[in-house]
């Protein structure tokens, strides 16, 4: 596996590795989404802003995850993490304004 590499997303011996990384499962917590149902890598680190695509920095959602991300909501990982459309956050609203 590379650690980084200026492509745009993962190549597929990396997809694969980070299947059997998760299980073939969303990292996002509570995602019911079935095994190795369409998972998408996300770049924690928006490719744009940084133009590398770094295995490390890459977790795998769904798609309805992966949608809720690039709309703005702070998603909670399995792991614990936050990510957020900016990239790795402190918790579920790391602007802290108060809940709805």
């Amino acid at each position: 596996l590379e650690l980084s590499h200026t492509e745009r997303t993962l190549k597929a011996h990396e997809r694969r590795a980070k299947q059997v990384e998760t299980g073939g499962q969303c990292q996002g917590a509570g995602c019911g989404t079935g095994r190795h149902r369409g998972l998408i890598p996300h770049h924690v680190d928006p490719w744009a802003r940084c133009g590398t695509t770094s295995y490390g920095d890459t977790v795998m959602l769904c798609e309805q995850t992966h949608t809720d991300v690039h709309h703005g909501q702070v998603v909670r990982l399995r792991d614990g993490r936050y990510l957020s459309e900016r990239g790795w956050v402190d918790g579920p609203d790391p602007w802290g304004r108060a809940g709805p």
